[in-house]
């Protein structure tokens, strides 16, 4: 199983305490999920120990929401709990007026396949439905083979169907069709927000390598991460290597689009970043375009009508948007992004990014999140950067600001920190605790500030969210770190 190595984003939904709601335990209560999910009640809880769970009753999970809505989550995160379909379904499907009352949360979904022609969804088939997935990680999912066109190697979105998407990572997928790593068609809207989408791939004419969204569906799709995918079709290159839009207007805001092909052998297509097909077109706002490979001066976005003009601003297009129609194109700019570490996959923001406080102003009608993909504040004084992330001013320890005695660095980490005192602060000693997302007490360390530098390692815990309080003679830190694994 491929698992890569980015921010696993892992925020528990607080298991319902209200009325006469029920937590169902797998495999304490019942042996498999579906068997946990037929037991349960309207508002109860199917909660998920950690293990891989396979065979029958762990793949073409489902419940009739006509009935019951159901949160299916995880005890421990989804790098604990695997969901393994060996191939024999899908993960989920979601088709019976599942609404945002039922939610999958901190699953790892691996192995599914959807083999029903043009009704994909490899991890998960969401049909006339508006459920919540959050939190997840939908890696080598499959829609489709050499003899059966299908959509959504991850998740497929049909039929009027309004989904949340959101903190998860979709990596590793492919759809024969279109779509390699989500599929919305058919009317379909919702939002995607703060995912990672890596290196998915789409083979259908159509294309859409991380994304596709067509046939009228406007989904929000907002601060996140889609690199490394790629679009092919049969012997011509492929169509949106990141993402594809035809005859629908999604709002596309604050993403980072980077390192996207259309390859297929020497055969290059059109739209490397983005391909706009048809009428009505996206609106585009405070993105990053970058790296993305296509045939000449169609790298980056492609837009098929150029008599017509594409609503695109305050972003950084490698390149320039050469012969598109945009609005307020004095907003666009294409400067380098200086990226952390663009070749290890850190697309967050060093400090002479030109990309810093260059977004739109008025952010009242972007619908921004609260935090980025580091879970740094999205909007800072007012502040909003280009693409994904805010710039972290704790990023290098080269870039340590002349503000605070006690800094921690760098965020993301493998788990392993440094904690820097500035020179002539006079500390004695600290405490260093650090917590995870239950509260629980996961590291202690009395540290001797006579050295300037301490480390911190606790890399043999598993990736996501940790709160590290640092506790001294005068004043108590705290600070939210990332580890990635």
């Amino acid at each position: 199983m491929y698992i890569n190595k980015h921010v696993i984003i892992i925020v528990f939904l607080l298991i319902p305490e209200i009325g006469f709601s029920t937590i169902i335990h797998v495999p304490a209560d019942e042996p498999t999920i579906q068997s946990g999910i037929n037991a349960a009640g309207d508002g109860d809880t199917i909660l998920i120990a950690d293990g891989i769970y396979t065979g029958f009753g762990n793949f073409d999970i489902t419940w009739n929401a006509t009935y019951k809505h159901l949160v299916i989550m995880s005890v421990n995160g989804p790098t604990n709990c695997i969901i393994d379909c060996q191939g024999n379904g899908r993960g989920f499907i979601l088709n019976w007026e599942h609404n945002t009352n039922d939610v999958i949360n901190g699953l790892t979904i691996t192995n599914g396949w959807a083999n029903t022609s043009l009704v994909g969804g490899g991890a998960i088939l969401i049909k006339s439905a508006s459920p919540q997935i959050i939190n997840c990680i939908l890696v080598d999912n499959s829609a489709g083979n050499d003899y059966i066109l299908a959509d959504g190697g991850a998740i497929d979105c049909i039929k009027k169907s309004s989904p949340i998407i959101k903190g998860n990572i979709i990596s590793n997928n492919s759809a024969t069709h279109t779509g390699g790593g989500i599929h919305f068609a058919d009317s379909s809207s919702g939002v995607v927000e703060n995912n990672i989408i890596d290196n998915n791939k789409s083979g259908g004419c159509y294309g859409g390598g991380g994304m596709a969204l067509v046939g009228l569906s406007n989904p929000l799709v907002i601060n996140n991460l889609i690199i490394n995918n790629s679009s092919w079709y049969y012997s011509e290159g492929g169509y949106g290597g990141g993402i594809i839009t035809m005859n629908s207007a999604p709002k596309i805001i604050n993403n980072t689009i980077a390192n996207n092909t259309t390859l297929n052998g020497s055969k290059l297509g059109e739209g490397g970043g983005i391909r706009v097909r048809g009428l009505p077109s996206p609106i585009i706002r405070n993105c990053i375009l970058w790296n993305n490979i296509a045939r000449d001066t169609l790298e980056n976005i492609d837009f098929q009508y150029l008599s017509w003009s594409l609503d695109i601003s305050y972003c950084n297009i490698e390149g320039g948007l050469y012969y598109i129609n945009a609005p307020e194109a004095s907003t666009n700019f294409s400067s380098l992004p200086f990226f952390v570490d663009q070749g290890n996959d850190n697309y967050q923001l060093l400090n002479t990014s030109p990309c810093i406080n260059k977004g739109d102003p008025d952010t009242s009608g972007l619908s921004l999140p609260s935090h980025d993909l580091s879970g740094n504040p999205r909007i800072v004084d007012g502040r909003i950067d280009v693409g994904a992330y805010e710039y972290n001013q704790e990023m290098n320890a080269s870039e340590i600001p002349d503000a605070g005695n006690i800094l921690l660095y760098p965020n993301p980490n493998s788990g392993e920190m440094v904690i820097k005192v500035k020179e002539n602060a006079n500390y004695e000693n600290l405490i260093v605790k650090v917590y995870n997302l239950h509260g629980e007490l996961v590291y202690i360390e009395k540290t001797d500030m006579n050295k300037e530098i301490v480390q911190l390692n606790i890399n043999n815990k598993p990736g996501g969210i940790y709160f590290v309080e640092i506790l001294s003679d005068r004043q108590v830190i705290s600070r939210q770190k990332i580890v990635i694994k």
